[in-house]
């Protein structure tokens, strides 16, 4: 199970470099700060339970193919955060979309897209790969 965690790391390094730029240091912890600050319930986080499982709100439930029904802005960068792997990206919907259309049946995500307004969030969950939205 570690190989694959490792192997599953690897491959989202490589082939999601080349659509993004990775936030790190001090402005990651700062957008990630804020990020918990405006959608998480801090003490259900602190029992090490994933950020969509601890939303202050109840947040709309869809599948993945009804990501185009979403108004997710599609003409800026877009903050897109892997959870478990702890890795901050600024990116665009599109390249979003196209990584996870690349992911194998096995490959597991939790992620969240938000822009810097910070007023809605769409987190992609490992469940079947469903999206979960507040805000928009």
């Amino acid at each position: 199970m570690v190989q694959m965690g490792i192997y599953f790391l690897e491959v989202i390094n490589i082939y999601f470099e080349k659509y993004i730029k990775e936030i790190i240091g001090t402005k990651k912890d700062e957008v990630l700060f804020e990020f918990q600050k405006k959608f998480v319930n801090i003490e259900k986080k602190k029992k090490n339970i994933l950020i969509w499982n601890s939303f202050i709100e109840t947040p709309r439930c869809y599948s993945f193919e009804e990501i185009f029904n979403i108004n997710i802005p599609d003409n800026k960068e877009l903050n897109f955060f892997l959870e478990r792997q702890n890795k901050l990206y600024v990116t665009t919907l599109q390249s979003i979309i196209d990584f996870i259309d690349n992911f194998e049946p096995w490959d597991e995500i939790d992620a969240y897209i938000f822009d810097e307004t910070m007023i809605w969030v769409v987190a992609i969950t490992h469940e079947d790969n469903l999206l979960l939205v507040l805000g928009l």
